[in-house]
């Protein structure tokens, strides 16, 4: 225990010994004071039970249990474990007497879904047409609670309105609400049930109708193209926030679902290589894997040239990055994308292919050649930097992209190779094994 929990456990049991109508007058100021560390608050509940006496009812005790909850829920199960049963003692009685406010519920459904179902429920049935059950909804529907459990109310409060109001179904808070539900019902890859689209799909639409130019609209834009809902309904509120927002770090997410789609507007693809070219490390090899999603979109020179300037910036920053066989597959197709593309001439390719390369993980045998990277343009730019003294012959990074042309490419696509091979033969022949054995 630090040293802050031990001065306020002794205080406070100094002051219910003296005096304990003063002590209980001030539980409330005590449980809510917000310089008293929440770790601290749960060692004076354990050592004084009767600090919450009388208060089950009070809106703003049942809010610092709903902050109790949330804290212990954000700890190791240690911590977790060696409070549980002190804050549950506290929490139950209070989950009884919840009515002006449902913080306390939504927390609980968080770090304790089955102690907080049946007060999740009773608010549900009495006090349903409050926008601030949406907070309810939210938390039951993430917490892993079957999504049936909140179905009969979900269309209910969708309907609601506050006299004189718009429904619910407009109001900016409701799009946490879609996201909840279409994330909770398609949860583990499950097929979107056509139910569970019939609940929210034109709600949705006509959120988006009354919220044009919401900056997190992204977030249910995700979700809804996630769960298998068709692209073209809100196709346009996809492309205003991509235009005006992606380029950020977090747009990301909604960039790995609009990349799915078979077509872009040539200025949304164009759009999609500037955030590779903006965030080249991204966490997770994100550049990589949104630069390899964009390849299908070359063709128009405006998208040409947008994918060489992201090329250029995402994969030399492979060159020294651990990757898994699976995204060095992603590689060698974007790297092979990006050599179709990339001028001879330029000074640029052979800076990329050199730090492709020089990834020990990428062209190794161990690594599938996909139809579409056994092309010879790859090994024909090998043999223009060999030949250009970039590289050594005999070097390991010439054997290794040699065996795995070897071992991994079809013998009828090698065939391709025989103008390169030929070449190298003649400029290094003291290695002309390497080079027949690509043959």
């Amino acid at each position: 225990m630090s040293e802050g929990a031990v001065t306020w456990g002794r205080l406070i049991k100094d002051l219910f010994s003296v005096q304990p109508a003063a002590a209980g007058a001030i539980s409330l100021q005590i449980l809510t004071a917000p310089f008293i560390p929440q770790r601290d608050k749960l060692g004076l509940l354990e050592s004084n039970p009767s600090l919450g006496e009388g208060l089950d009812a009070e809106a703003e005790y049942q809010n610092a249990l709903g902050f109790l909850a949330q804290w212990l829920g954000s700890q190791p199960a240690p911590v977790q474990s060696a409070y549980r049963d002190t804050l549950l003692r506290f929490v139950r009685p209070a989950l009884s007497c919840v009515y002006h406010s449902n913080y306390l519920i939504t927390q609980c459904l968080r770090w304790r879904p089955e102690e907080a179902k049946e007060p999740a429920l009773r608010w549900l049935e009495q006090r349903l047409a409050l926008l601030q059950t949406h907070y309810l909804i939210v938390a039951w529907l993430e917490s892993g609670l079957e999504p049936d459990g909140v179905r009969p109310y979900l269309g209910k409060w969708l309907a609601a309105r506050h006299s004189g109001s718009r429904p619910f179904q407009q109001f900016a808070k409701a799009s946490f609400v879609y996201q909840a539900w279409l994330d909770a019902v398609t949860a583990g890859k499950k097929p979107l049930q056509e139910a569970d689209r019939a609940l929210v799909e034109e709600p949705i639409r006509a959120w988006l109708a009354a919220n044009e130019g919401y900056e997190e609209i992204d977030f249910l834009l995700r979700s809804y193209l996630k769960a298998g809902l068709p692209y073209i309904q809100v196709a346009r509120a996809v492309e205003d926030w991509l235009l005006g927002y992606g380029t950020r770090p977090g747009a990301v997410y909604l960039w790995k679902e609009a990349l799915k789609q078979s077509s872009l507007a040539l200025p949304l693809a164009c759009q999609a290589l500037a955030w590779c070219r903006a965030n080249p490390g991204a966490e997770k090899h994100d550049a990589v894997w949104r630069l390899a999603q964009s390849r299908k979109f070359l063709g128009p020179p405006e998208i040409n040239a947008a994918y060489r300037a992201a090329a250029e910036a995402v994969l030399p920053t492979l060159r020294y990055r651990k990757i898994n066989w699976r995204l060095a597959k992603v590689v060698q197709s974007a790297l092979t994308a990006y050599l179709r593309v990339a001028e001879v001439s330029s000074t640029a390719w052979p800076e990329v292919v050199l730090s492709v390369l020089e990834n020990a993980f990428i062209f190794s045998e161990v690594v599938e050649a996909q139809p579409e990277v056994q092309v010879p343009e790859l090994p024909e730019r090998v043999g223009d930097l060999l030949i250009s003294g970039r590289m050594q012959p005999n070097s390991e990074v010439i054997q290794r992209f040699a065996r795995w042309v070897h071992v991994r490419w079809e013998r009828q696509t090698k065939q391709s190779l025989a103008p390169t091979i030929t070449r190298l033969c003649s400029t290094f022949p003291a290695q002309e094994t390497i080079w027949r054995s690509m043959g």
